[in-house]
């Protein structure tokens, strides 16, 4: 990448050479639900996955790009205080598309985005769930200072579990923004809303919302740390609410 003056987030963005990557990413997830106090159940699970990525860009300002990932991991949960069995986690994801650069800062994409995931518990039959989902978006940036981008998308997850199937619409948009301050550092805040409606009987919705306020910081264009604050509400139908916020902090290297 060329060293000029714009911020080390911004260079690849601007200058979007056609690449190669390789990574390892790992997942883990912890929940406890005390809604019925002599029976606590609490679940943890962790995932790893190998990640492999390319993007090749053509004079037209087109480029093509493929992502694959695929790992396992465990499941244990543990109620009042008794170990089950542990359960096999597979996870295999996959997302491909095109990118239309419209001026120097401003591009159009689609793509597809598929996961399917694999839980086979202890002595039971496997449970296996798939979902596919095509994007639009846009991202845009202004005078080098401000950063805007939009995706709405939509597609289908399919669970086949104890031999029935389940199948649902799924609907998501994300607006985020971006605000560069220097070289180095950037703020972003994110919204992101998520509809799934299970269309086999009986019918049910379930809406997530997730706000996401985020820090980052790039010591060099090799070298990146992020720091982010989320909170999150989910609602299914009559007065079913859950609410839970976080952080994280992400390392890229």
């Amino acid at each position: 990448l060329k060293d000029d003056e714009k911020p080390i987030e911004l260079r690849r963005f601007c200058q979007h050479p056609s690449s190669l990557s390789v990574g390892l990413a790992f997942f883990g997830h912890a929940e406890r639900d005390s809604q019925a106090p002599l029976a606590v159940r609490e679940t943890k699970s962790g995932v790893g996955m190998l990640l492999l990525g390319g993007e090749l860009f053509f004079s037209t300002n087109t480029g093509l790009f493929l992502n694959i990932g695929g790992g396992s991991g465990k499941e244990k949960e543990t109620v009042a205080g008794i170990d089950l069995p542990e359960t096999d986690l597979d996870v295999s994801r996959v997302d491909f598309g095109v990118r239309q650069y419209i001026g120097p800062e401003f591009l159009m994409q689609l793509r597809f985005q598929g996961e399917t995931i694999e839980t086979t518990p202890a002595g039971l039959s496997k449970d296996t769930s798939e979902t596919g989902l095509v994007f639009l978006g846009v991202r845009g940036v202004i005078r080098d200072t401000i950063g805007l981008a939009a995706e709405i998308g939509g597609g289908e997850r399919n669970d086949e579990t104890g031999g029935g199937k389940i199948n649902y619409d799924v609907g998501l948009v994300t607006l985020a923004g971006d605000v560069y301050v220097g070289k180095e550092l950037s703020f972003g805040l994110a919204i992101e809303g998520e509809t799934q409606k299970r269309t086999t009987l009986p019918e049910h919705t379930t809406k997530r919302g997730r706000s996401t306020l985020s820090a980052r910081y790039w010591f060099s264009e090799k070298v990146g740390l992020t720091l982010p604050l989320y909170a999150e509400t989910v609602k299914g139908d009559g007065s079913e609410k859950t609410e839970s916020s976080g952080f994280g902090l992400y390392g890229t290297f």
